[in-house]
């Protein structure tokens, strides 16, 4: 779980068991901000309790909008206080979930998109391609 983390921030994470290091949820922050760009605008790097608390609401406001379902969701307290990390690590597979699937959407529309561009300008290079080839000058080889 960590090193798909790790693969998608791009770096690596502190040394520590899974809890510890997601424990003040930076590091979900940066994650989510990670796949979306300015979903979590403020991620609290000090501070208390509640501010570390804080991120963790965060992150989970921040994946629910990016679409992953209530019932995968962890509550703050699963992860801050590890009342139920199977739970967080649920939640997270869940993410990685979404984010397959989002992915999925995104080449197959612009799959569509380059096919339709494609056969739009097909005939156009049919009856371009030959003055284009004229044109263009010839390698020593071909003289």
């Amino acid at each position: 779980m960590l090193g798909w983390i790790e693969a998608v921030l791009g770096e690596r994470l502190p040394s520590g068991t899974f809890e510890e290091v997601l424990r003040d949820g930076t590091i979900l922050c940066r994650l989510m901000n990670k796949l979306k760009p300015g979903s979590i605008p403020k991620i609290n790097s000090q501070g208390g309790q509640f501010k570390m608390m804080e991120n963790i609401n965060k992150f989970q406001s921040a994946i629910k909008d990016y679409g992953v379902p209530d019932i995968d969701c962890f509550q703050t307290v699963d992860l801050y206080e590890r009342r139920n990390i199977p739970q967080v690590t649920q939640c997270i597979m869940a993410l990685g979930r979404t984010v397959s699937e989002r992915i999925d959407f995104c080449l197959q529309t612009q799959f569509f998109l380059l096919t339709n561009h494609f056969l739009f300008f097909f005939p156009l290079l049919v009856l371009l391609a030959p003055r284009v080839a004229r044109s263009l000058p010839r390698p020593e080889a071909c003289r």
